[in-house]
């Protein structure tokens, strides 16, 4: 990346060709650091170093009258040889199966073909713009051409779906060369299917597009822009973050702790990742069902260079269960009615089933632990102690932990003095790359927990409304919904995060709210979730996990064990927050009754 940046850089100081004071006019004239991923502020400090002939709008919607939106395009530019769409993309990308992703610091994402993008942008802006100058040949015969850069890489794939002769990299040298070979694609391949020859754009015809532009498009940010530049910044900063592990990457034993959003289970996965690329037989656990399975499936994904390995990511029941299961060892399960029976069944019985089991010869090298402060119990530690060689006083392994979020109210100090005669290396994170500083202030004061962390993204407001009864909150969770859906934020981004079970909730059950569906994730691998539906999650299970947009739901109090539960529930948002509270919860104003 480094490497990009600093040609990017150079290409825009140096650049000869440029017109020194006399720079292209950019719509808007500066962009919001706070909002605007980092490829684009690269590029944006290139195209500004342009003659002053060129007009650039920057990061806008192109809606219809109705307010539909068409397209959102990068960048825009006005120029002799005429109008240009650039997608910008930074970073890691890769494309498997057609699918494109954008991903780093042990997360990724999936985004829309860069190509098809920019084409299709260019080619709603020209039928707007058709629309609108019906009558003026100057800008209707106008060449419209569509762009893809890539300025913190090496572009070079080639495929039915890939135009080479389009992409900016980081090897690309200055951008007005780079200009006039896009268009000089586009002019070959329109006169060679259409037999037409496209024309550039005079002064004037520049002028009055200009105009049109600045009156017709929305140049503003929309809410769903904000949500997905928050979403670059955040892998941009995770990206840093995983540098931290080769301080302490060497250690034996390793003991992680910090709040919300300081990246705990990043470097639980970059570490397994690194110890099973060495030759290492490791697993993975962690608490959660659905985290696992996300886990799972970001390994699968992103590291398939791992399938040779020997790596193993399992939640700490599952793995019991199967290991009982496998030798016909698995006690019977008493009925969930039995509520003291079943709780012991999980906390006590499983776990000292396993134990009675004859030792492997074959034990794990190494251990990595997410979610500790869930799985600190004496006897899980046990079972762990029995599965690693030379076992936690001995053994090489990872555990990161928060006690925050101690949700199922895990005696921690009796674990970690367990932990501690291992002496590991212990590691404070305090960097917050997840939350916004909007996300986590708003947490402290409803909650009254401090996860003593230092937020490094500026975001947006929290939304909050409050409810009567079960149907009010329904009503209110559709608007909500209704509301996100006119700011453009794709349905797959959401999800309703309640603080009690799916049957409870404000859904009760039900997989639809208004007009919108509804995917309940429990037990459900990513390869399952749908992009069309809004997610559901318990906030039990949605822990570890993380939504660009939460909504939180079901808040009938905010202290006790509420507060760690919606401590939890709120940091799952990464961009916006959205909470649904109780009248009951609303604070009361401080006076003296006589």
């Amino acid at each position: 990346m480094i490497a990009g940046i600093s040609a990017l850089k150079n290409e825009c100081y140096n650049n000869p060709e440029s017109g020194g004071d006399n720079m292209a006019k950019m719509i808007p004239s500066q962009y919001k650091p706070d909002t605007t991923s980092y490829g684009e502020q690269q590029i944006f400090h290139a195209l500004e170093k342009l003659p002053d002939t060129y007009t650039v709008f920057h990061s806008y919607s192109l809606n219809s009258h109705t307010g539909k939106l068409f397209a959102e395009i990068d960048f825009v530019i006005l120029c002799p040889q005429g109008v240009l769409c650039l997608e910008v993309k930074g970073g890691h990308i890769k494309c498997q199966d057609r699918q494109w992703h954008s991903y780093g610091g042990g997360s990724s994402r999936p985004i829309e073909n860069p190509f098809t993008q920019a084409q299709t942008a260019a080619m709603a802006l020209y039928h707007a713009v058709q629309d609108y100058f019906r009558t003026n040949r100057s800008i209707v015969n106008a060449c419209f051409a569509s762009g893809v850069a890539f300025p913190d890489i090496s572009f070079n794939e080639r495929g039915p779906e890939i135009r080479p002769e389009i992409v900016y990299d980081k090897n690309s040298g200055n951008f007005l060369s780079y200009i006039e070979k896009v268009f000089a694609f586009w002019q070959q391949e329109l006169r060679q299917r259409f037999d037409f020859e496209l024309t550039g754009l005079s002064d004037s015809a520049c002028f009055q597009l200009e105009k049109y532009l600045c009156h017709d498009f929305d140049i503003v940010y929309t809410v769903g822009t904000r949500v997905d530049q928050v979403e670059k910044e955040t892998i941009r900063l995770t990206e840093d973050q995983r540098q931290i592990l080769n301080y302490v990457a060497q250690n034996p034993r390793i003991l992680i702790t910090g709040g919300a959003g300081t990246g705990k289970t990043i470097l639980c996965l970059e570490q397994a990742q690194r110890r099973a690329r060495s030759g290492d037989k490791v697993l993975f656990l962690c608490y959660n069902h659905n985290l696992s399975f996300h886990l799972h499936h970001r390994v699968k994904v992103q590291s398939p260079d791992l399938a040779d390995c020997d790596l193993h990511v399992c939640a700490f029941y599952k793995y019991i269960l199967q290991a009982l299961a496998e030798g016909n060892h698995l006690p019977p399960q008493p009925p969930q009615s039995d509520r003291e029976a079943f709780d012991c069944y999980w906390l006590e019985v499983l776990p000292q089933t396993f134990l009675t089991l004859p030792e492997e010869d074959d034990k794990y090298d190494f251990l990595v632990i997410d979610e500790g402060q869930d799985l600190l119990d004496p006897l899980m530690l046990q079972c762990m102690n029995k599965l690693l060689k030379g076992g936690l006083f001995s053994g090489r392994w990872l555990v990161a932990m928060d006690p925050q979020q101690n949700l199922y109210r895990t005696d921690l100090e009796i674990g970690l003095s367990f932990l501690r005669r291992g002496n590991p290396t212990i590691l404070n994170l305090e960097d917050n790359y997840r939350n916004t500083k909007e996300i986590i202030q708003y947490t402290i004061e409803s909650t009254g927990i401090d996860p003593r962390v230092n937020p490094l993204i500026q975001g947006l407001e929290i939304r909050e409304d409050y409810y009567e009864n079960v149907e009010d909150q329904r009503i209110k969770l559709v608007k909500a919904l209704e509301q996100l859906k006119k700011e453009y934020i794709p349905l797959a981004s959401i999800c309703i995060v309640s603080l009690t079970s799916f049957d409870k909730s404000v859904l009760q059950g039900k997989l639809r709210a208004g007009k919108f569906l509804i995917q309940d994730l429990t037990d459900l691998s990513p390869e399952q979730w749908d992009p069309e539906r809004v997610k559901f999650s318990s906030v039990f299970r949605f822990k570890g996990m993380e939504s660009p947009v939460v909504i939180v739901t079901d808040v009938t109090d905010t202290k006790d064990d509420y507060a760690t539960r919606c401590y939890t529930a709120m940091t799952r948002a990464k961009a916006l927050l959205w909470v649904l509270k109780h009248e009951s919860t609303k604070p009361q104003p401080y006076g003296i009754n006589f």
